[in-house]
């Protein structure tokens, strides 16, 4: 696959965002800590509350959802690899689908998809339109009210059949609904949003026994210290109080035994550069399909 647009250097990366200025201090910028209700105010109330409100005035189906959420005229920094390309975030959010579809699709077959952390739906409702994956069974967890509405009102608009949930990554139980044991699970930028995961996060997700788990998440880990990107990155997850922890707790497990991580890909793409996601692919070791 290949994003096409005009490639940039990080020495352009001003041009385009405010945020070169505030890692480097130039622009004073007052961390962002993820508290419940700054996570409650931004995402449901805000981020998946407005678009909920776009979606009822609208015909409501996934064409609506995909073009209310992303800009198909200006221009962005979208960061594939090591390159930084010039592009709309329409098409980077292409792009991104066909990424995580075809990772997923490495191993079908797949009978149960399950995404945690679901937001809008935007993914696992994108998703179920491919066709080595359509016939799959659909189940979307999300931690904001307005979002599983908002789940719901798309998928009934499409007539996608996908149980539709709480989930919340810091409760005792991570879904209020029960799901198929040997399920394949994923999650897509929704780790970041609680600081430090523990043991219990990944206890939780061995509950679910699942077949597979694929972390599409950024990894405060895997950004480099030995260049201007790389210590950008890092200030950037430092200065909006995201995860610092996915990564070294999946390969801490991974060294221990309980779980077997069978691919890693680092900082393989981000519409912000300065937050490019890896995927993690992991199962646990009890797995015996």
């Amino acid at each position: 696959m290949r994003l096409e647009g005009e490639r940039i250097s990080v020495n352009d990366l001003a041009k385009y965002s405010i945020w070169p200025k505030r890692i480097f201090g130039c622009e004073e910028f007052a961390v962002k800590k993820k508290t419940t209700e700054e996570v409650t105010r931004e995402y449901n109330s805000d981020k998946w509350g407005m678009l909920l409100d776009k979606i009822k005035s609208s015909n409501g189906n996934l064409e609506d959802l995909l073009s209310l959420t992303y800009d198909k005229s200006n221009m962005f920094p979208i960061l594939i690899g090591n390159e930084i390309v010039l592009q709309n975030h329409f098409s980077a959010f292409n792009y991104y689908i066909s990424l995580v579809a075809q990772t997923l699709k490495q191993y079908l077959p797949i009978h149960n998809l399950v995404e945690l952390g679901a937001g809008s739906g935007n993914i696992i409702l994108s998703l179920s339109k491919d066709e080595a994956l359509k016939n799959a069974n659909f189940y979307a967890g999300e931690y904001a009210q307005n979002g599983i509405d908002l789940i719901k009102s798309v998928a009934e608009k499409e007539n996608i059949n996908i149980i539709v949930g709480k989930s919340d990554f810091t409760a005792d139980k991570i879904m209020d609904f029960a799901i198929p044991n040997n399920s394949v699970l994923f999650t897509s930028f929704a780790a970041i949003c609680v600081p430090k995961l523990n043991d219990k996060f990944l206890d939780n997700i061995l509950d679910l026994k699942p077949a597979l788990i694929v972390n599409f998440e950024p990894c405060y880990e895997y950004y480099e210290e030995n260049t201007i990107l790389g210590l950008m990155q890092k200030k950037y997850i430092e200065l909006n109080d995201y995860n610092t922890n996915i990564a070294s707790l999946l390969h801490k497990w991974h060294e221990k035994g309980k779980i077997k991580i069978l691919d890693v890909r680092k900082n393989i793409f981000g519409s912000n550069p300065f937050l490019p996601a890896s995927i993690i692919v992991w199962r646990p070791t009890t797995y015996e399909g």
